[in-house]
């Protein structure tokens, strides 16, 4: 008799510690932590958690680093000009553009379409297909009512036409201006010439000029960094 008694309340018993644990883990806020690890399931290790550097979708490393900046006068050179073409401020000197920059001014290429009221001296007069193209460091202009346009090269004109040696002299308008063994940005520098230098111009190239500086030093800078002279009265 009183070993029934001890089965029937031990059945008894482990109901009511299946009933408890079924009961805790359905209402997980109350059980504790144990119970709730239980409800959660396994949880992610190291290797499986959210990384945020490369699942997050932000920028790649390096991926908002600026380019080479652009060729950067600090002042315009004197007696330059200032154009509004489609809402865009340039300038113009020597047959060379400009353009704002936060470090002074860029030089740039001229848009299509804009005209400049005149030509710097040495532009060359080309004659191609019955029509009359003025050229000047690599830039074609046709004459209209309110000065010159800048147009496209014209088909079978050549890539650098030649330019005239109009001056004697230019100076320098850059902070400070390579002067290299050749015309050309791929050729060695061999001497640099400081801001407000004047050069005695030799020989010219389209787009560089081959120069003498007052040391004695020979070779060719970029002219888009020069700003020429005007040549003296001759009596």
């Amino acid at each position: 008799m009183i070993g029934r008694m001890i089965r029937t309340r031990s059945k008894a018993a482990l109901s009511a510690l299946v009933g408890f644990l079924v009961l805790g883990i359905c209402a997980v806020p109350g059980l504790g932590p144990v119970g709730q690890a239980l409800a959660r399931g396994p949880q992610p290790g190291p290797q499986q958690g959210f990384n945020p550097g490369r699942n997050s979708g932000g920028p790649a490393p390096g991926r908002n680093q600026r380019g080479p900046a652009p060729g950067i006068v600090k002042s315009l050179p004197p007696g330059h000009g200032s154009i509004n073409f489609k809402g865009d401020r340039y300038f113009y000197h020597g047959g060379n553009y400009y353009r704002p920059h936060e470090r002074g001014y860029a030089v740039v290429p001229p848009p299509r379409r804009m005209v400049v009221p005149r030509l710097p001296l040495g532009f060359a007069t080309l004659m191609i297909a019955g029509i009359t193209y003025f050229t000047y460091l690599g830039v074609y202009y046709q004459r209209v009512p309110s000065g010159y346009m800048v147009v496209a090269p014209p088909v079978g004109a050549a890539p650098h036409p030649p330019v005239a040696q109009a001056y004697a002299s230019v100076t320098v308008i850059a902070s400070s201006l390579n002067m290299r063994q050749g015309p050309g940005a791929g050729y060695a520098v061999i001497f640099v010439v400081p801001l407000g230098e004047t050069l005695s111009v030799l020989a010219t190239a389209p787009g560089w000029l081959y120069v003498q500086a007052p040391g004695g030093q020979l070779g060719w800078v970029d002219q888009r960094f020069t700003s020429p002279l005007a040549p003296g009265a001759s009596g």
